[in-house]
């Protein structure tokens, strides 16, 4: 089953652990240039051939605009891969935008 995090609570693991997870953000390059949280960005049509890039090790949040390819991308790699520490951003940055940061650029 896939497992949501909500953009409040990220934002708190942003504050108070950030080193204790990592986010990967699965928008396209030209969409994580315009605007990104501190993460690393794997395009989720490259994930298949990059999974690797993805730690086991500790926590992943995936996250993408709305959510639908971040969802996508976290089903993927715990069916595929057996990862067992992926989490989705619910909403994705546009639920970042509205509820944390409404200055974040998004395009």
């Amino acid at each position: 089953m896939l497992q949501e995090i909500q953009p409040g609570e990220l934002r708190e693991w942003l504050i108070r652990t950030p080193e204790e997870f990592l986010i990967l953000d699965v928008r396209e390059d030209y969409e994580y240039e315009y605007g990104h949280l501190p993460s690393i960005n794997i395009p989720s049509g490259e994930i298949a051939l990059r999974h690797h890039e993805v730690p086991r090790h500790i926590p992943v949040v995936c996250l993408c605009r709305s959510g639908t390819r971040s969802s996508q991308v976290a089903r993927y790699l715990i069916s595929e891969h057996g990862f067992t520490r992926i989490l989705s951003l619910r909403g994705g940055l546009l639920a970042w935008l509205a509820e944390v940061d409404p200055t974040f650029k998004l395009y």
